[in-house]
């Protein structure tokens, strides 16, 4: 009675994306069963089988296939202009990097991770050696937020980090 209805309460609860999380933690990376109740089942910790294609489709489409996008560029790319960014949703922002590295291969994204160490480091030496604190401050800011942004994004997209609809810079 009671511990059926914490459970109801606490699954209603719960948004689908940390239910995903936990499952792929806990179930190292498998995908959920067929089961449209798998969440219940999670809860009174049943074991069912998978079905990868329903849980990419529904779940975790974004990723997936940014990272799908990610491993097709493979070393040198697909070429400028070759790729099939629109396979990925939002690729004209959240997923800007999986469309570089998907047409650049490993070198661009690579040349684009290198580009944004580049800024923060020439950006960090102009707060270093700024004369007077407000200019020191300015510089600090604008590079750390630069630098965060690349990385929340860039580590998102290669779910490394949790995605958080941060986009790349520039």
């Amino acid at each position: 009675g009671s511990v059926e209805r914490v459970k109801n309460i606490v699954s209603e609860g719960v948004p689908d994306r940390i239910k995903q999380r936990f499952y792929l933690w806990r179930h190292g990376g498998l995908a959920p069963s067929d089961d449209e109740d798998w969440w219940a089942k999670e809860a009174a910790r049943v074991p069912g089988n998978t079905d990868e294609e329903k849980w990419y489709n529904k779940f975790a489409f974004q990723p997936s296939q940014a990272l799908f996008g990610v491993s097709d560029g493979r070393l040198l790319g697909t070429g400028l202009g070759k790729g099939y960014p629109e396979t990925v949703p939002i690729a004209d922002s959240d997923f800007i990097y999986a469309v570089i590295a998907e047409e650049m291969g490993i070198v661009g994204g690579a040349i684009i991770i290198f580009a944004f160490i580049i800024v923060v480091v020439a950006g960090m030496r102009t707060a270093i050696e700024a004369r007077d604190m407000f200019t020191k401050l300015i510089a600090a800011g604008v590079t750390a937020f630069l630098g965060f942004q690349a990385i929340v994004n860039i580590g998102g997209v290669l779910r490394m980090l949790p995605m958080t609809g941060i986009t790349l810079p520039f």
